[in-house]
């Protein structure tokens, strides 16, 4: 996914951590020079309400 980076995922998608949403939201946000976080946010009427997973990713 992110070929030759640092990556770490925690993926709240999983059956045993939360229940499976339906639509996600994909936001990337430049958190410091070469760092990037990735968050995956549950949608529900074009409101997000619930964290799905996050990744961190360095290059």
């Amino acid at each position: 996914m992110f070929p030759g980076k640092a990556v770490f995922t925690v993926d709240y998608r999983d059956p045993a951590t939360t229940l499976v949403m339906r639509t996600a939201v994909d936001e990337a946000v430049q958190i410091s020079p070469n760092v990037y976080l990735c968050l995956g946010l549950a949608d529900v009427r074009g409101r997000a309400v619930k964290l799905l997973w996050f990744t961190l990713t360095r290059s």
